[in-house]
């Protein structure tokens, strides 16, 4: 990436954690991950409405998806 001297830089990257991670608690992290996803479409399943039940408008007025 250039500076605002025009130099080239090398862009630096994140620090990275260290390798040696403990894999119980990748497990852990895992099956915490699994949960909130399965939570979050749990909730979106049940709130799910398809686009026939839609009723546009509340004045009596005929909608096409009713």
């Amino acid at each position: 990436m250039m500076n605002k001297n025009g130099e080239y830089e090398e862009e630096q990257s994140p620090p990275q954690e260290a390798s040696s991670s403990d894999p119980t608690e990748d497990l852990q992290i895992a099956w915490e991950n699994l949960e909130t996803a399965r939570s979050i479409v749990t909730k979106l399943v049940e709130s799910f409405h398809p686009l026939g039940d839609i009723v546009v408008g509340g004045s009596g007025g005929k909608s096409e998806y009713s």
